[in-house]
């Protein structure tokens, strides 16, 4: 399908913003998520906004290449604007590829453009994963 939206990794393409944790690009391509704030046990990255017509472009897809023991990650989108709601994808402790169907998700089925973040949470103390090949795309 046609892809709308593309995060390759390693090195990062879009903007995100760290908050409990550190990121690193990997020499293999991807980016270490490592949790690293004091006493909280969690800590995310929180991408730009994006905007599109989910009906359009449902399906995000995301590699997790590794996961470390005792870490738990979360996949989260946020809404920006109206309500500010925000939708629990995945949440697991297992290395995989993801794939989130953005409509059944959100119910966003009314064709409109939507705006909303992507959020990775990560936690565990000293909790890390590697994360590679973020895309959106039409099927």
């Amino acid at each position: 399908g046609d892809v709308f939206w593309d995060e390759p990794f390693g090195p990062q393409d879009k903007i995100w913003i760290p908050s409990g944790v550190q990121i690193q690009d990997t020499p293999e391509g991807g980016l270490t998520i490592t949790e690293n704030a004091a006493d909280q046990g969690f800590g995310r990255i929180e991408g730009e906004t994006i905007s599109l017509d989910p009906l359009e472009y449902p399906i995000l897809r995301l590699q997790v290449l590794e996961v470390a023991p005792g870490t738990g990650f979360s996949i989260q989108i946020q809404e920006q604007g109206n309500a500010f709601d925000f939708f629990d994808a995945v949440q697991t402790d297992r290395p995989g590829s993801y794939e989130i169907d953005l409509v059944d998700l959100t119910g966003w089925d009314d064709g409109s453009i939507r705006d909303f973040r992507i959020l990775i949470w990560v936690s565990g103390e000293d909790g890390r994963i590697t994360v590679d090949n973020l895309t959106i795309s039409s099927q």
